[in-house]
């Protein structure tokens, strides 16, 4: 018998290409498969190295597939610091507060002759300016005083006329260009477009200032408007530095013995002041004289300082007569924001000359603000008393008041 070997081959031959077939056909797949897997694996791409300032000063970067700045974290403008420390300069006699965990190269300078030595430089020499600095992020904030005498070789009349004089270099010297505030009891100007502030005390004007960098923070802002608040005079240690904010004479120690009485026989009230002074109610700056008050006048005003109603910003107590027959509570409700308009107001029922009246004070003021208000009702009208900054010679005056026997 034969077997058939020649029928046998052709089958042979078509299962080995079939199989060749399904082989490559798998390795096609499995090779499109994996191509679509790695598709979706690129290898990470490296970000810039870029930073973006956020507005609490801090910085974030650019990171995650697609190099997107990272969101900026919370950031508040009414907590922008929690503690303050103080700083107090008795050499020229002032002190202010600052954050302390925020502040680098705090320095103190004084300068004898335009040229700069370091505290406790030993000179005869009176220093003309004193120099207090800090910094924060890309701000400077400091308070320079330039001292009367030993800078202009007299003490400053006014900051008005600081201000004009264009001989020395500053922000500005357009008065237009400033804002009239109240800092401590005392006139200022504040620059309207820059943190700048100027202020005279004693003859000695004190520049209170902010110097910001490129790319300062919002919050450096914030903070020197905050600076500028806590500033405030103390008594002065240095002999050649301005005296303390006030006469720095005690009310109790005033001697009243030679004053002279003003008498008003209109509305019976009386009150005593110093002899060399004018009890008036109104002035000629032209004539530069002062218009005296009579018996009769609604009006009475006494100067600290008599020199500087012409010229300056005194130191005023205004005795008023209101014909309105109204309430003290009342007539407060409708005109208190007239004569007040800064922080930290005290109000209190006190007595003056046997009469109730309600006397109310405030720290710091602003523009056309008064330091002290005392509303007295003797009868169907009122008694306004004002005092424009604290003064211990009007607080005298004060003391003195009394309404005559009779009325």
């Amino acid at each position: 018998m034969f077997s058939n070997k020649k029928g046998f081959a052709p089958i042979f031959i078509v299962i080995i290409i079939a199989v060749a077939i399904a082989l490559g056909g798998g390795a096609l797949y499995l090779s499109k498969q994996q191509a679509t897997s790695n598709k979706g694996q690129e290898e990470p791409r490296a970000c810039t190295q870029e930073a973006k300032r956020c507005p609490g000063g801090s910085y974030v970067s650019r990171t995650g597939p697609n190099c997107e700045f990272a969101a900026c974290p919370a950031f508040s403008s009414s907590t922008v610091q929690i503690r303050w420390q103080t700083y107090t300069n008795k050499r020229v006699g002032y002190q202010f507060q600052y954050p302390a965990d925020q502040t680098r190269d705090l320095s103190e300078t004084i300068k004898y002759n335009k040229n700069s030595e370091p505290l406790g430089k030993d000179t005869s020499q009176s220093p003309y300016q004193d120099l207090v600095q800090f910094s924060i992020g890309r701000t400077s904030y400091g308070v320079r005083t330039y001292i009367g005498k030993p800078f202009a070789g007299s003490t400053y009349g006014s900051v008005d006329a600081w201000i004009a004089d264009e001989t020395i270099p500053k922000a500005s010297s357009k008065l237009g260009d400033y804002d009239r505030i109240i800092i401590d009891g005392h006139a200022a100007y504040l620059l309207r477009s820059g943190a700048t502030a100027y202020i005279l005390n004693s003859g000695s004007i004190y520049d209170i200032g902010a110097t910001k960098g490129e790319g300062s923070a919002p919050k450096e802002d914030i903070i020197y408007k905050q600076f500028l608040s806590t500033f405030k005079f103390i008594p002065s240690t240095a002999s050649a530095g301005p005296p303390q904010a006030s006469s720095g004479q005690a009310t109790s120690a005033i001697d009243t013995s030679t004053w002279q009485t003003y008498r008003n026989t209109k509305y019976g009230f009386q009150f005593k002041y110093p002899s060399d002074h004018t009890a008036f109610t109104s002035f000629d700056e032209g004539k530069r004289i002062l218009n005296p008050a009579n018996s009769q006048s609604e009006e009475i005003i006494v100067a600290e300082d008599e020199s500087k109603v012409f010229c300056c910003e005194p130191v005023t107590l205004t005795i008023s007569v209101v014909n309105e027959d109204t309430s003290v509570g009342a007539w407060l409700d409708k005109n208190l924001n007239k004569y007040m308009s800064g922080g930290n107001i005290i109000k209190k029922d006190v007595g003056v000359a046997s009469k109730k009246a309600v006397e109310i004070t405030q720290s710091a003021s602003g523009l056309n603000s008064v330091h002290k208000l005392i509303v007295i009702q003797p009868g169907n009208y009122l008694i306004v008393v004002t005092e424009s900054a604290p003064s211990a010679l009007l607080d005298k005056v004060i003391s003195t008041f009394s309404f005559i026997q009779g009325f």
